[in-house]
């Protein structure tokens, strides 16, 4: 069963959005590929998302964790 941990601010994003967002893509080493990625069921980034606005959310781009 499909998983990750909730991070309430992210309630307002559909499911897709608050996985992306929340949750770092597993096995896979080419980030900036079209292929779906294979997101950890174990994993999360550590960010305060309460200092991220709504715009900055919807914008979220996870090249930038790297």
């Amino acid at each position: 069963m499909r998983h990750w941990c909730l991070v309430t601010r992210l309630s307002n994003l559909s499911h897709a959005q608050q996985r992306y967002v929340s949750v770092p893509a597993a096995g896979d080493d080419d980030a900036t590929d079209d292929v779906i990625d294979v997101q950890s069921s174990c994993s999360y980034y550590a960010l305060n998302y309460s200092q991220l606005t709504d715009n900055q959310l919807s914008s979220w781009n996870r090249l930038d964790m790297l």
